[in-house]
């Protein structure tokens, strides 16, 4: 009985630590975080901002060195985001300026390196990185920012 009760609580702690990384790293998709968060408010305008940087920029970081210029108009417009995003948490003023700062680049590399996989995924599974829910997500970012 005692043997049967050890080897279910072992089971049930390595389903639990397999799969609970898994769950805690889903993101919301940029659209789906569009349409979720009240873009009113200054902290969701400038999470939607670290998100479409890091999709911009894991767009910037694929492309091969061969494509300079598209590589630097990716990286340009990450900048202008990723920098208008940090000015939107200056203006909220939740936060000091320095953890502003630690907060707006360590999402703007946590999002460049989950759309680089992403996009690295696309590419194996595709052929192509413009294709597949990245570039949809690509597309939203710069309708929704260079509308401008």
């Amino acid at each position: 009985m005692v043997d049967k009760f050890i080897k279910l609580t072992i089971a049930l702690c390595i389903v639990t630590f397999i799969s609970f990384p898994a769950s805690a790293e889903k993101v919301v998709d940029v659209m789906t975080y569009a349409k979720s968060a009240d873009l009113k408010d200054l902290y969701s305008q400038a999470n939607l901002m670290q998100r479409c940087a890091g999709v911009v920029m894991g767009y910037a970081k694929y492309l091969p060195a061969d494509m300079k210029k598209q590589k630097l108009q990716f990286s340009k417009f990450a900048e202008n985001l990723i920098v208008e995003a940090g000015g939107k948490l200056y203006e909220k003023k939740q936060n000091s300026n320095e953890d502003n700062l630690k907060q707006n680049m360590t999402a703007f590399l946590f999002y460049t390196d989950h759309y680089y996989k992403m996009i690295e995924k696309t590419q194996l599974a595709t052929g192509s990185i413009f294709a597949g829910a990245v570039f949809d997500e690509l597309n939203f970012c710069k309708k929704f920012f260079l509308k401008k």
